[in-house]
């Protein structure tokens, strides 16, 4: 019997998975319906119960749909009725191992629920401290406005604006951020905004920074080829307005691919936080930080994510030449390709983790043998070289230094494992 539509997540449960165009039909919809059960004989025997009414609501939805009828069941609808049909049948004959399971997503779901809750109230009283600090700001300035009218002062803006070149903003703000960047962001990160200075002339006060000029840097920006930054090293005047104008003009006058959404992005989210870092010092009058947001195409299709690597992947992985007695022809493996999928394996770190491991970072701890993750190189070649070891994750809330382990429960296997040179 063909199982179609049968499906084993993670948990070893088994499920029911459809995908269904919505009325807006260009837009597609996953439903998953859970049969309650891990053995493979109970899974069919529903599924064969199951699937001739599934099948007989599936077809009159879409039938619906094609027909345009106006009183049409939603995908919501048709969700309900599908669990109805699978309740009348599963709970019948339960699975003690899926009730277990059950019970502990569901705990697992409060503690993330709970997690949540207190974030959300970390959020509130910080956005409640940012009020108080804008709300001082704005009496600040408004005092400030009084005083000028009241003195028939001359300023058309409030004497709290303070007015620099932006090229001079641009230094401040990477000497006071780059403290906090690795040396890859940083090298990024002033790239990106040396950009955004030139297109819109580093010489242009930081006051005269308006919606219109942001508009100008998005509009060059999505128009710009994916080589604009090694064409910038043929130029070689230093004087502001001929810069800018050689940005434009190379983002109308090339015919090559632009950048992508992702590209974009990553220009725009640093300009953000410095432009936001201006408005909270005061150098232009408004955030105009929103401006470099990018619109989201409307009616992009259903995307269903990669699922975990199930038990056929990884035999397939552990039972290739590298893990056998014999090589290929014109194949050298290095020792990392050995180790590294088995460390993975057993312990679910990061690539970029199990890159950055040394001996001294394999120990006993308490008796055991664990990994431990840090941001600090124990070799003085590594020490001097430009390669970073920071993590993603502060480990137990500390930002400095931060430490995970891992019980090496494998330990015992590796004497049967072939080592290579």
């Amino acid at each position: 019997m063909k199982t179609r539509y049968l499906y084993r997540n993670k948990h070893g449960v088994y499920c029911l998975r459809f995908e269904l165009q919505s009325k807006p039909k260009n837009t597609y919809r996953q439903l998953l319906i859970s049969l309650r059960t891990k053995e493979p004989r109970i899974a069919l025997q529903h599924y064969s119960t199951v699937m001739p009414e599934i099948y007989r609501v599936l077809c009159n939805y879409s039938d619906s749909l094609r027909l345009n009828v106006s009183e049409a069941p939603n995908v919501f609808e048709v969700k309900r009725t599908i669990r109805e049909l699978v309740a009348r049948i599963v709970e019948t004959e339960k699975d003690s191992s899926v009730s277990n399971l059950m019970s502990q997503v569901r705990y697992r779901k409060l503690d993330n629920y709970l997690d949540a809750t207190f974030e959300s109230l970390d959020l509130t009283e910080s956005q409640l401290m940012a009020l108080k600090r804008k709300l001082s700001i704005s009496e600040s300035r408004e005092r400030a406005l009084v005083t000028s009218l009241t003195s028939q002062s001359t300023t058309a803006s409030p004497a709290s604006i303070e007015s620099h070149p932006i090229g001079e903003l641009v230094d401040d703000y990477f000497n006071f951020k780059r403290k906090s960047w690795g040396t890859r962001t940083a090298t990024q990160a002033l790239s990106n905004l040396i950009r955004f200075a030139e297109i819109i002339n580093f010489e242009c006060p930081s006051a005269q920074i308006d919606g219109k000029l942001i508009q100008h840097y998005v509009n060059v920006m999505t128009k710009l080829p994916k080589n604009a930054g090694k064409r910038r090293k043929e130029v070689t005047t230093t004087d502001a307005e001929l810069v800018a104008k050689w940005w434009l003009d190379l983002s109308v006058s090339h015919t090559e691919t632009v950048l992508g959404a992702g590209g974009l992005e990553k220009h725009f989210s640093d300009i953000r936080m410095f432009i936001k870092w201006l408005h909270e010092r005061h150098y232009v009058s408004l955030d105009f930080s929103k401006h470099l947001e990018l619109a989201k195409p409307k009616g992009a299709k259903f995307v269903e994510k990669r699922a975990m690597y199930d038990t056929a992947h990884i035999s397939k992985i552990f039972s290739s030449y590298i893990y056998g007695d014999t090589l290929r022809n014109r194949e050298a493996p290095k020792s990392y390709h050995f180790w590294a999928p088995l460390i993975a394996l057993h312990t679910g770190m990061r690539i970029s983790e199990i890159a950055c491991l040394e001996v001294q970072d394999i120990f006993y701890e308490d008796g055991i043998l664990v990994f431990s993750v840090n941001d600090e190189w124990k070799s003085d070649e590594l020490k001097k070289s430009q390669f970073s070891k920071s993590k993603k994750t502060a480990y137990f809330g500390e930002s400095d230094r931060s430490f995970r382990f891992y019980p090496i429960a494998f330990s015992s296997s590796f004497s049967s494992l072939p080592v290579l040179p």
